[in-house]
C-alpha cells in the first residue's frame, strides 16, 4: 500500500485511468472493521494521496469513500492506535487542503472531530508524547485551512451546528472558536457585508453559552467565554463605527434590558473588558451606554453596601466585579476627559471610591482585586478627569483614610499612591489638603498602615516639587 501511495504521487497526475481500480481497493480496506492497524494506516495514507494527486477524479468517488472515512474519523481517540491516528490526521489534512470547497456535506462532522482530536492530542502532548505534538500541529494547520479556504456560506452554518453538538464538551469549543475567529479575520469587506446579519445572530447564540449551560464548571465556562469574546473582538475590528454601534447596543440590550439574566450580564462585562483593552479610545465612543448599569453593579457587588450577594456564588460575583473595574479602568485610561464627563463622574465616583470597603470573596480575593483592578481603576479615574472632578475624587478618597477598618485605610493608601504616581506634578495643588490625613496615618494603630504611609510620603517627597514641600512631613 505504501508503494502504491508513492506510485500515485509520482505517476497519478499523468496516468489517471491507470489508478481507477485503486478506489475500489481503498474502499474495501476502509470498510474492513477488523483490519490490522498498520494496513489501515496505509489505506488512509493512500486515500490521502488520492485526494492530493488525483483530486478531481476522487470527487466522483466521494459518495462511497467519505462515509467510510468519516466512520473511522468519528471513532473515539482512545480506541485508535497512534499509527492510525497519525495517518487519519494526515489524510484529513490532505483532504481539506486539496478539496475544501467540495466538503460542504461533511463540514460539520469534520469540524466536530477536528476539535475533539485537538483536545485529545493537546492532553497527550502535554504528557510528553512526541507523536501527539506532531498530530496537534497537523490539526492546527487543518483548522486554519478550513477557516481560510472554505466559503463562509458553508463554514458559518457548520460552525453553528458544531457549537450545538459540542456544547457539553467545553474544551472542544475553544478550537472551534479559533476557527471562527480566523474566518472573520480573513473575510473581505464585501463578503463580511453579506454575512454580517448571520454572524451577528451567531454571536448572540455564542454569548448565551454561560446562561444556557449552568451545569458546566465555572472555570470551563470562563475558558469557553474567553474564546467567544475573542471572536466578537475580531468581528469588531472589521466593522465601521456606524456598523459596530448598533451591534454593540444590541448586545447590551440583550444582556441588560430585554430578558434580565445575571449570567448574561457577566458575559457582557467580560466582553467589554476585552473591547476596552483592544479597541482603546475607539471603544469609549460606545461605552456611555452602560455607565449607569456599571455603577449599579459596583453597589450590588459591594459586600459593605449590598444586603445580599449578586450571585449566590461569591466567586462569580468577584469575576463580574473584576470585569466591571477593568472595563472602567480602560475607559478612564483611553478616554480621559472625553469619557469622564461631569454627568458620568456624578454617577460613578461614589460607588467607585466605596469599593475600597468591599471585602467580597474573602481576604485573598479582595487583595487580588485591589492590586489588579481597583487601585489601577481609581488612579486612572483621577488621571483622566478634569480638575474639579479630581478634587471631589480626592476628598472622597481622603475620607476613607479615616475608616474604622485598617484594611480599608490600607487599600485607600494604595490607591492614593498609584494616583500620585500617575498625576506627578499635577497632584501638587491637592497635596495641602492631604497633609492632615497622611499625618494621622503616620501614627496609625496598624503597623502595616503606618509603614505604607511612610513609604507613600517618601514617594510624594521624591517628586520634584521644590524644597518647601519637604517640610510638610517629618519622618523619624
Amino acid at each position: 500500500m505504501l508503494s502504491l501511495k508513492l506510485l500515485i504521487r509520482m505517476l497519478g497526475p499523468e496516468h489517471r485511468d491507470t489508478f481507477t481500480e485503486t478506489y475500489d481497493l481503498v474502499y474495501q480496506l476502509l470498510s474492513d472493521e477488523r483490519l490490522n492497524p498498520m494496513l489501515l494506516s496505509s489505506a488512509l495514507l493512500c486515500f490521502a494521496e488520492l485526494c492530493h494527486s488525483l483530486a478531481t477524479p476522487t470527487i466522483t468517488h466521494f459518495g462511497r469513500l467519505m462515509p467510510r472515512f468519516l466512520v473511522i474519523l468519528q471513532q473515539p481517540p482512545q480506541d485508535r492506535s497512534d499509527v492510525v491516528t497519525l495517518a487519519l490526521v494526515t489524510a484529513l489534512h490532505r483532504l481539506v487542503e486539496s478539496l475544501a470547497p467540495f466538503l460542504s456535506a461533511y463540514m460539520t462532522t469534520i469540524l466536530v472531530q477536528v476539535c475533539i482530536m485537538q483536545v485529545s492530542s493537546a492532553k497527550e502532548a502535554a504528557g510528553g508524547s512526541t507523536s501527539s505534538a506532531a498530530v496537534s500541529q497537523r490539526l492546527e494547520s487543518t483548522s486554519s485551512h478550513l477557516a481560510r479556504h472554505v466559503p463562509a456560506r458553508v463554514l458559518i452554518p457548520a460552525i453553528e451546528e458544531s457549537f450545538q453538538q459540542l456544547s457539553n464538551f467545553a474544551a472542544a469549543l475553544t478550537p472551534l472558536m479559533s476557527v471562527l475567529g480566523e474566518l472573520i479575520s480573513n473575510l473581505e469587506k464585501s463578503d463580511l457585508k453579506g454575512h454580517l446579519p448571520q454572524l451577528q445572530e451567531l454571536v448572540l447564540q455564542l454569548l448565551a453559552y454561560r446562561r444556557d449551560k449552568p451545569e458546566v464548571d465555572e472555570e470551563e465556562v470562563s475558558g469557553v467565554e474567553s474564546g467567544i469574546v475573542g471572536v466578537v473582538t475580531s468581528l469588531s475590528f472589521k466593522l465601521s463605527e456606524d456598523t459596530f454601534r448598533p451591534f454593540f447596543y444590541k448586545i447590551y440590550n440583550w444582556a441588560a434590558v430585554e430578558e434580565k439574566d445575571k449570567n448574561k450580564v457577566l458575559t457582557f462585562y467580560h466582553l467589554t473588558e476585552r473591547l476596552s483593552e483592544m479597541l482603546k479610545s475607539l471603544f469609549v465612543l460606545f461605552a456611555g451606554v452602560f455607565v449607569e448599569h456599571a455603577a449599579d453593579l459596583l453597589v450590588a457587588t459591594n459586600s459593605a453596601r449590598a444586603e445580599e450577594g449578586y450571585f449566590e456564588d461569591d466567586g462569580k460575583s468577584c469575576r463580574l466585579l473584576n470585569h466591571v473595574l477593568a472595563t472602567l479602568s480602560g475607559c478612564f485610561h483611553h478616554g480621559g476627559k472625553r469619557f469622564v464627563t461631569r454627568e458620568r463622574a456624578t454617577i460613578l465616583l461614589k460607588p467607585l471610591v466605596n469599593q475600597v470597603e468591599n471585602e467580597l470573596g474573602g481576604t485573598e480575593a479582595t487583595q487580588r482585586r485591589v492590586e489588579r483592578h481597583l487601585v489601577p481603576c481609581l488612579a486612572s479615574f483621577a488621571a483622566g478627569c478634569e480638575d474639579a472632578i479630581r478634587k471631589e475624587w480626592h476628598q472622597k478618597l481622603l475620607y476613607q483614610m479615616r475608616h474604622s477598618s485598617a484594611r480599608v485605610r490600607y487599600t485607600t493608601l494604595l490607591a492614593f499612591r498609584e494616583a500620585v504616581r500617575k498625576l506627578g506634578d499635577d497632584y501638587l495643588s491637592l497635596l495641602p489638603e492631604a497633609v492632615p490625613f497622611l499625618a494621622e496615618l503616620m501614627e496609625d494603630e496598624s503597623t502595616e498602615v503606618e509603614h505604607l504611609c511612610q513609604d507613600v510620603i517618601l514617594e510624594v517627597e521624591q517628586i520634584r516639587w521644590g524644597t518647601a514641600n519637604r517640610n510638610y512631613f517629618k519622618i523619624e
